[in-house]
C-alpha cells in the first residue's frame, strides 16, 4: 500500500509540475518562463524517473546536478521578475553553483556535501526571503508566500538527502525516502500556488 501512495504522490507531482510547464507560467516574460520551465521539466523528469527506476536513480551523480536547477531555477525566476538589475550576477552565481557541485562529484563525501548544501542554501534562503520582501514592499498579494512555503520544504529535503552523505544523517535512509515523494508534492503545490498568484 505505501508503495502504490508514493507512485500516486509522484504521479501527482508529475501532472501538476507539467501543467506549469504548458500552461501555468506563460504569463511571465521570456527570461523568467525559461528558468521556471527549466524548474519544473526537472520535476517533471525527476517524478518519473522516481516512478520508474525506484530511489535507486538517486545514486546517480548526474542527478544530483540536474536537482540543483531545481531551486536555482526558481530562484533566477524570482529574481528576473522582480529585480531584473540583479539578473546577470544572480546568473552568474548559479552557474558557478553548478560547475561546483559538478566538480565536487568526483572529491570526498565532504566537499560534495559542502557544495550541495553551499548552493542549495544560498539559493533557498533566497527563494524563502524574496517573497516576503516582495509582500511587504507591497510587490503582491499574501499568496506570493506560498513560495516560501514551497522554499522551506524543499530546504527541509534537499538538507535531509545532503546529510546522508555524512557518517551521521539527521535522519535514517529508509525515513528519508519515505519522505522525499511527499515533499516533492507539497513542495510543488505551494510553488505553484504563489506563482499562479502572481
Amino acid at each position: 500500500m505505501r508503495k502504490v501512495l508514493e507512485k500516486l504522490a509522484l504521479l501527482s507531482l508529475v501532472l501538476i509540475a507539467s501543467y506549469q510547464v504548458a500552461a501555468g507560467i506563460n504569463k511571465f516574460s521570456s527570461w523568467a518562463v525559461f528558468y521556471y520551465t527549466l524548474s519544473f521539466g526537472v520535476l517533471v523528469v525527476a517524478g518519473l524517473l522516481l516512478i520508474i527506476f525506484g530511489f535507486e536513480i538517486l545514486k546517480n551523480p548526474a542527478v544530483v546536478i540536474i536537482a540543483a536547477l531545481i531551486p536555482l531555477g526558481i530562484f533566477m525566476g524570482l529574481v528576473y521578475s522582480f529585480f531584473p538589475q540583479y539578473h546577470f550576477c544572480c546568473l552568474a552565481f548559479s552557474l558557478v553553483g553548478i560547475i561546483l557541485i559538478t566538480a565536487t562529484r568526483g572529491t570526498g563525501k565532504l566537499w560534495k556535501t559542502l557544495s550541495l548544501a553551499l548552493v542549495h542554501g544560498i539559493a533557498g534562503l533566497f527563494i524563502f526571503f524574496l517573497p516576503v520582501f516582495i509582500y511587504l514592499k507591497g510587490g503582491a498579494s499574501v499568496k506570493i508566500l506560498w513560495i516560501s512555503m514551497g522554499a522551506a520544504i524543499i530546504g527541509t529535503g534537499g538538507i535531509l538527502l545532503a546529510s546522508l552523505q555524512l557518517k551521521k544523517p539527521l535522519l535514517p535512509l529508509k525515513t528519508v525516502l519515505l519522505l522525499l515523494p511527499w515533499v516533492l508534492l507539497f513542495m510543488v503545490i505551494t510553488l505553484s500556488l504563489g506563482l499562479n498568484a502572481l
